[in-house]
C-alpha cells in the first residue's frame, strides 16, 4: 500500500499496489477510529497527506520537502541555461521503478517520444509535480478519504490545518519527560521518596531516544499526545515484592508503571534500562 521515499524517512502512497481499494479505504476508516477515540498512532506520512485528507492541494513546497532530490533536478532543468532538448533530452514523462523495474509514465498523450524543450520546461516541472502528488494515487488517496470521513463526518475536522491534524493523529516529536512531573500520581510511594527522586533524576539523564523508549514503555506510544504529556495522568505505583531482580513493569492502558524500591539508584537506572530498551508498544508504520 506504502512505499518508502528514497533520501528521507518518510513513505508515501504506492500508486503500483495491487491492493484494492478497500484496503485503502479500511485504512482511512483506521485512522478516523484512532482520532476519534485520542489514540496517537505513528504514520511515517508527510504533511502533504493531511492536506489531502482534508481535501485540500498538495503544492511545490510538499515536493520539495519529500523528494529533495528531485526537486533538485527539477530545478536544475528549469535553470538549464543551454538547449534542454539536445543536451538533456528528457522525455514528457514520469520515471519510476516498479518490481525492479523501469516505468515511463507519459504526463500527456504520447509523452514517452515528446522531448521537453526550453519552451515546455516549465509546464513539464508543474504537471511533474502534479502526477506525482495527485494524479498517480488520485483513486487510493480518494478511498483513504472517504474512510476517513465515514468516521470524521459532522466533526469540526476540516476547520484543522493539516499540521493541526497531524499533531492530533500522530502526537508530538518534542518530548520533555519533566512535563509528567506536575500532575504525576503515586500509589505506595510519596514524591519525597528516595526511589522517585532517583527516578526522575535518571529520566531528566535520558537522551531523546531514550525518552521515546520509556514514553513507549509506559503507554504504548512513542508520540506526545495533543495536550502533552501532563494529559496522560502519569502513575508510579510501588511493586509488592520486594525481588530486585525483577524488571519494572508497566499498565500502558492507565499509563501507569510499577517500580520496585531498588535500594540503589544505579540498581534503578540500571533495571528501568533494561526495561525501555526491551519494550514493545503498539504501532502502524
Amino acid at each position: 500500500m506504502f512505499k518508502p521515499i528514497a533520501g528521507n524517512t518518510l513513505i508515501w502512497i504506492n500508486a503500483h499496489t495491487h491492493e484494492p481499494l478497500r484496503s485503502f479505504y479500511y485504512f482511512g476508516v483506521l485512522v478516523g477510529l484512532a482520532l476519534y477515540n485520542s489514540v496517537n498512532i505513528r504514520l511515517n506520512l508527510p504533511l502533504a497527506f493531511y492536506k489531502q485528507l482534508l481535501d485540500r492541494r498538495a503544492d511545490a513546497s510538499d515536493f520539495r520537502a519529500m523528494f529533495p532530490d528531485l526537486a533538485h533536478g527539477l530545478d536544475q532543468l528549469l535553470e538549464y541555461p543551454g538547449d534542454v532538448e539536445t543536451d538533456i533530452c528528457s522525455t514528457y514523462s514520469v520515471s519510476d521503478m516498479y518490481l525492479g523495474e523501469a516505468i515511463e509514465q507519459p504526463l500527456i498523450e504520447g509523452g514517452n517520444d515528446i522531448v521537453v524543450t526550453n519552451e515546455t520546461r516549465q509546464q513539464y516541472v508543474k504537471d511533474y509535480i502534479e502526477f506525482v502528488l495527485h494524479k498517480s494515487m488520485e483513486q487510493q488517496m480518494g478511498a483513504i478519504r472517504n474512510g476517513f470521513m465515514a468516521v470524521m463526518a459532522g466533526w469540526a475536522v476540516n476547520l484543522c490545518t493539516p499540521a493541526e491534524l497531524q499533531v492530533m493523529i500522530c502526537g508530538r516529536d518534542d518530548i520533555d519527560l519533566s512535563t509528567m512531573k506536575p500532575s504525576a500520581a503515586y500509589i505506595g510511594y510519596e514524591e519525597s521518596d528516595d526511589t522517585i527522586q532517583h527516578l526522575w533524576r535518571f529520566l531528566d539523564s535520558l537522551d531523546d531516544e531514550g525518552k521515546r523508549n520509556f514514553l513507549l514503555f509506559v503507554s504504548g506510544s512513542a508520540r506526545v499526545p495533543l495536550g502533552g504529556l501532563q494529559s496522560l495522568h502519569f502513575t508510579i505505583q510501588r511493586a509488592e515484592h520486594t525481588n530486585f531482580s525483577r524488571l519494572p513493569t508497566a499498565m500502558t492502558c492507565f499509563n501507569r508503571l510499577v517500580l520496585p524500591a531498588y535500594p540503589t539508584e544505579e540498581l534503578l537506572r540500571q533495571r528501568v534500562q533494561t526495561a525501555i530498551d526491551n519494550a514493545q508498544g503498539f504501532g502502524l508504520v
